[in-house]
């Protein structure tokens, strides 16, 4: 298990100090040998979308035309009725046309047909026979801010988390969660290249890798310090007005505040005693805590009204 994701967790003091980040560390393929899982008798099922750069030809022409079927993932009905099931590649995740990938009508679109036209797919084989062992690989592309990502794409963002909550579910299954960029799908060759890159990939219940050129990136959950990460977010010494400062959650930040940065805090309410509630100000010393005039922030009067006095 050491190629899988490391977590890695460090005390934390307040929500002001620590943090945790996602980061990427190249990890070069292990050997082959004793890494890959044994095949199971049954046909590799390719899902594809409309723009999967032509991938699943290349992978048809990989597995072998007679031990593979292609279709649209957009229709996952005919998936019940195919012959026994042993691998499985998802190409939704991939597009190949140009133009911004954050417009939101292409994230709309991309939404459709990746992570609801998976959930769609997965729903059909789980109804073949959820207790067979299964090998599934999910291609997305530009997905994950690794080194060598020129831009994220975000469109197929979602597919991470629904794989690995699969994972959880289905124990059987082999889920390899593979981001590439565009240079690994654009000519034939570099398609073939990346499909044996892939078939020497450790099979084990989640994993996810990142392709850029030829480097190989594991991920990794590190502690950050945010007081070091952004030393401008929170000013020593400032004043920090609360909408709703007197309840639980503003209470709490009013303290760390005060605690951690000796800020000034003031609350803003539409109780007619702001500071006064439920005795909450013997938490806060007199100089840490003061209360503007009651108001209610959608009202731009009373706001002004407060703020002038």
């Amino acid at each position: 298990m050491a190629d899988s994701t490391a977590l890695k967790f460090a005390p934390r003091r307040s929500p002001f100090r620590a943090d945790y980040e996602l980061q990427w560390h190249s990890a070069p393929l292990p050997d082959q040998a004793g890494t890959r899982a044994v095949s199971q008798p049954g046909k590799t099922l390719i899902l594809h979308g409309i723009h999967s750069f032509d991938l699943q030809r290349a992978i048809l022409d990989h597995e072998g035309s007679d031990r593979a079927v292609s279709m649209n993932a957009a229709d996952a009905g005919p998936i019940r009725n195919l012959p026994e099931i042993a691998k499985v590649y998802f190409l939704g995740g991939l597009d190949d046309r140009s133009g911004d990938p954050s417009d939101p009508s292409r994230i709309e679109e991309a939404h459709l047909s990746s992570t609801l036209a998976w959930f769609r797919c997965v729903k059909a084989l789980l109804d073949r026979d959820q207790d067979r062992e299964l090998e599934i690989v999910v291609l997305t592309q530009r997905m994950h801010d690794a080194p060598g990502t020129t831009a994220v794409e975000p469109t197929s963002a979602a597919l991470h988390g629904l794989c690995q909550s699969l994972s959880r579910e289905t124990p059987r299954w082999k889920i390899t969660l593979v981001d590439v960029d565009r240079a690994s799908l654009e000519s034939e060759s570099k398609r073939r290249e990346l499909l044996e890159r892939i078939a020497r990939e450790p099979r084990q219940s989640f994993s996810s890798v990142v392709y850029r050129g030829p480097h190989r990136y594991l991920p990794a959950i590190e502690t950050v310090n945010l007081r070091d990460a952004m030393p401008g977010a929170i000013r020593e010494g400032g004043t920090y007005v609360i909408a709703g400062g007197a309840g639980g959650i503003g209470l709490t930040i009013s303290e760390l505040l005060a605690r951690n940065y000796h800020a000034r805090v003031i609350w803003l309410g539409r109780g007619r005693s702001t500071k006064q509630s439920a005795g909450k100000p013997q938490r806060l010393s007199a100089t840490d805590c003061s209360a503007l005039s009651p108001g209610d922030i959608a009202d731009w009067r009373q706001m002004r009204e407060a703020w002038i006095a």
